[in-house]
């Protein structure tokens, strides 16, 4: 027979879902990575919900262009 907490050390956990507050929050993003993250989300969501306003708010925002984001593109 198997032991409960046997089983419960062999588990994998799986990671939890990216937040963006909880990322800006790490200490392991700096605030330039942070910043690049939201601004991103920004203007994706901006352009979904069709709001010209804010996609020119944040495409005037100004931008590192040596920047990486998480997937080094």
């Amino acid at each position: 027979m198997v032991d409960k907490e046997e089983l419960n050390i062999t588990k994998a956990k799986a990671t939890p879902p990216l937040n963006l507050n909880e990322a800006i929050e790490d200490e392991v993003l700096n605030q330039k990575t942070a910043r690049i993250l939201k601004n991103d989300l920004l203007l994706h969501e901006a352009v979904i919900k069709n709001e010209a306003d804010t996609v020119r708010k944040v495409l005037k925002e100004t931008v590192d262009v040596d920047s990486r984001n998480n997937v080094s593109y």
